[in-house]
Protein backbone atom coordinates (compact mmCIF):
# COMPACT_ATOMS: atom_id res chain seq x y z
CA UNK A 1 0.00 0.00 0.00
CA UNK A 2 3.07 2.02 1.00
CA UNK A 3 4.45 1.51 -2.07
CA UNK A 4 2.01 2.28 -4.42
CA UNK A 5 1.04 5.49 -2.25
CA UNK A 6 4.90 6.43 -3.24
CA UNK A 7 4.73 5.41 -7.04
CA UNK A 8 2.02 7.25 -7.33
CA UNK A 9 3.05 11.06 -5.28
CA UNK A 10 6.10 10.60 -7.64
CA UNK A 11 4.59 10.02 -11.22
CA UNK A 12 2.15 13.09 -10.04
CA UNK A 13 5.41 15.12 -9.37
CA UNK A 14 6.61 14.41 -12.64
CA UNK A 15 3.97 15.16 -14.32
CA UNK A 16 2.99 18.44 -12.81
CA UNK A 17 6.90 19.20 -13.96
CA UNK A 18 6.50 18.10 -17.41
CA UNK A 19 3.57 20.37 -17.32
CA UNK A 20 5.29 23.20 -15.59
CA UNK A 21 7.65 23.46 -18.36
CA UNK A 22 5.60 22.77 -21.85
CA UNK A 23 2.92 25.14 -20.12
CA UNK A 24 4.86 28.55 -18.79
CA UNK A 25 2.90 30.71 -16.95
CA UNK A 26 1.49 33.70 -18.93
CA UNK A 27 3.17 37.07 -18.87
CA UNK A 28 1.94 40.06 -17.31
CA UNK A 29 2.35 43.09 -19.56
CA UNK A 30 3.89 45.65 -17.29
CA UNK A 31 1.61 48.89 -16.29
CA UNK A 32 3.64 51.52 -17.37
CA UNK A 33 7.40 51.36 -19.38
CA UNK A 34 9.97 51.04 -16.62
CA UNK A 35 11.84 54.11 -15.63
CA UNK A 36 15.62 54.44 -16.83
CA UNK A 37 18.01 52.65 -14.57
CA UNK A 38 21.78 53.28 -13.69
CA UNK A 39 24.21 50.29 -15.41
CA UNK A 40 24.17 47.58 -14.39
CA UNK A 41 26.73 45.70 -12.71
CA UNK A 42 26.34 49.03 -9.93
CA UNK A 43 26.52 48.87 -6.06
CA UNK A 44 24.43 50.90 -4.42
CA UNK A 45 24.05 52.47 -0.56
CA UNK A 46 20.63 51.11 0.74
CA UNK A 47 19.19 49.83 -2.47
CA UNK A 48 20.88 48.02 -5.83
CA UNK A 49 19.51 51.02 -8.27
CA UNK A 50 19.94 48.44 -10.97
CA UNK A 51 16.95 46.38 -9.34
CA UNK A 52 14.71 49.47 -8.74
CA UNK A 53 13.85 51.06 -11.75
CA UNK A 54 14.07 55.52 -11.53
CA UNK A 55 15.94 54.86 -8.02
CA UNK A 56 18.29 57.76 -8.48
CA UNK A 57 18.51 58.70 -5.03
CA UNK A 58 21.29 56.39 -4.00
CA UNK A 59 24.73 57.36 -4.56
CA UNK A 60 26.03 54.24 -6.62
CA UNK A 61 29.39 53.59 -8.88
CA UNK A 62 29.66 51.12 -11.88
CA UNK A 63 31.08 49.75 -13.33
CA UNK A 64 31.57 47.20 -10.16
CA UNK A 65 34.47 45.16 -11.69
CA UNK A 66 36.58 45.44 -14.54
CA UNK A 67 38.74 42.85 -16.18
CA UNK A 68 42.00 43.28 -17.91
CA UNK A 69 44.00 40.74 -19.44
CA UNK A 70 47.09 39.93 -21.44
CA UNK A 71 48.47 42.94 -20.01
CA UNK A 72 52.57 42.83 -20.62
CA UNK A 73 55.30 44.65 -19.54
CA UNK A 74 54.81 48.82 -20.68
CA UNK A 75 51.00 47.97 -21.62
CA UNK A 76 48.28 49.89 -19.65
CA UNK A 77 44.43 50.09 -20.27
CA UNK A 78 42.10 52.66 -19.21
CA UNK A 79 38.25 53.01 -18.13
CA UNK A 80 35.84 55.11 -16.76
CA UNK A 81 34.20 55.09 -13.18
CA UNK A 82 31.11 56.62 -13.29
CA UNK A 83 30.38 58.04 -9.59
CA UNK A 84 26.71 59.04 -8.61
CA UNK A 85 25.48 61.53 -6.19
CA UNK A 86 21.89 60.66 -5.17
CA UNK A 87 22.05 63.10 -2.59
CA UNK A 88 19.70 66.15 -1.81
CA UNK A 89 22.81 68.29 -2.11
CA UNK A 90 26.37 68.36 -3.79
CA UNK A 91 28.87 66.59 -2.21
CA UNK A 92 32.76 65.63 -3.15
CA UNK A 93 34.08 62.05 -2.99
CA UNK A 94 37.15 60.73 -2.78
CA UNK A 95 38.30 57.78 -4.98
CA UNK A 96 41.40 55.67 -4.11
CA UNK A 97 43.35 52.64 -4.88
CA UNK A 98 44.06 49.95 -1.95
CA UNK A 99 44.45 46.33 -1.51
CA UNK A 100 41.16 43.83 -1.94
CA UNK A 101 40.16 42.89 1.83
CA UNK A 102 38.63 39.46 -0.41
CA UNK A 103 39.54 38.35 -4.03
CA UNK A 104 38.04 36.44 -6.56
CA UNK A 105 38.70 33.00 -6.83
CA UNK A 106 42.08 32.06 -8.60
CA UNK A 107 43.31 36.05 -8.09
CA UNK A 108 45.76 37.39 -5.68
CA UNK A 109 45.69 41.13 -4.07
CA UNK A 110 48.00 43.03 -5.76
CA UNK A 111 51.05 43.35 -4.21
CA UNK A 112 51.11 47.17 -2.06
CA UNK A 113 54.29 48.24 -4.29
CA UNK A 114 51.93 47.25 -7.31
CA UNK A 115 49.11 49.72 -6.36
CA UNK A 116 50.46 52.72 -7.58
CA UNK A 117 50.26 50.70 -11.67
CA UNK A 118 46.58 52.24 -10.73
CA UNK A 119 46.21 55.73 -11.36
CA UNK A 120 43.10 57.84 -10.84
CA UNK A 121 42.83 61.24 -12.68
CA UNK A 122 40.59 63.11 -10.38
CA UNK A 123 40.82 61.44 -6.92
CA UNK A 124 38.21 64.40 -5.22
CA UNK A 125 35.27 64.32 -7.57
CA UNK A 126 32.67 67.30 -6.69
CA UNK A 127 29.10 65.82 -7.91
CA UNK A 128 25.88 67.69 -7.99
CA UNK A 129 22.76 66.35 -6.48
CA UNK A 130 21.36 63.78 -8.49
CA UNK A 131 24.42 64.15 -10.96
CA UNK A 132 26.89 61.69 -12.46
CA UNK A 133 30.52 62.21 -12.99
CA UNK A 134 32.84 59.87 -14.88
CA UNK A 135 36.50 59.30 -13.50
CA UNK A 136 39.17 58.23 -15.82
CA UNK A 137 41.17 55.32 -14.57
CA UNK A 138 44.50 53.86 -15.45
CA UNK A 139 46.12 50.74 -15.13
CA UNK A 140 49.86 50.76 -16.07
CA UNK A 141 52.27 47.63 -15.72
CA UNK A 142 55.71 49.30 -15.79
CA UNK A 143 58.53 48.12 -18.43
CA UNK A 144 60.43 47.00 -15.54
CA UNK A 145 57.64 44.47 -14.15
CA UNK A 146 57.60 41.06 -14.97
CA UNK A 147 54.67 38.94 -13.58
CA UNK A 148 54.50 36.30 -16.20
CA UNK A 149 50.77 34.74 -15.78
CA UNK A 150 49.93 36.05 -12.67
CA UNK A 151 46.09 37.12 -11.88
CA UNK A 152 46.15 40.08 -9.30
CA UNK A 153 43.34 42.17 -7.93
CA UNK A 154 42.80 45.85 -6.15
CA UNK A 155 40.02 48.23 -5.60
CA UNK A 156 39.50 51.34 -6.71
CA UNK A 157 37.59 52.58 -3.25
CA UNK A 158 35.32 55.73 -3.56
CA UNK A 159 33.72 57.71 -0.62
CA UNK A 160 31.24 60.07 0.07
CA UNK A 161 33.10 62.46 2.12
CA UNK A 162 29.75 64.37 3.18
CA UNK A 163 29.03 61.08 5.65
CA UNK A 164 28.64 61.76 8.92
CA UNK A 165 28.22 59.18 12.28
CA UNK A 166 29.45 55.90 13.21
CA UNK A 167 29.04 54.13 10.09
CA UNK A 168 30.96 55.30 6.79
CA UNK A 169 29.84 53.61 3.67
CA UNK A 170 32.14 53.06 1.14
CA UNK A 171 31.76 51.47 -2.72
CA UNK A 172 34.84 49.47 -4.34
CA UNK A 173 35.25 48.57 -8.28
CA UNK A 174 37.07 45.63 -8.49
CA UNK A 175 39.82 45.60 -10.89
CA UNK A 176 41.18 41.74 -12.26
CA UNK A 177 44.63 42.31 -14.35
CA UNK A 178 45.96 39.60 -15.71
CA UNK A 179 49.53 39.44 -16.60
CA UNK A 180 50.05 37.43 -19.79
CA UNK A 181 52.36 34.67 -19.80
Amino acid sequence: MINTCLKMALVGMVLMAVLATACPAPSTPSPTPPSPTPPGGSIGIGVDPSKEPGREDVNYITPSMVEIGNVYPGDFADFELTVHNGGKKPTTFTVTVRSADKTKAGYEKLPGEYLNWIRIDDTNPSVGSMESKKVLVTVTMPASVTAPGKRYEAWVVVKDMGQEGNVQIELACRVLIETGA
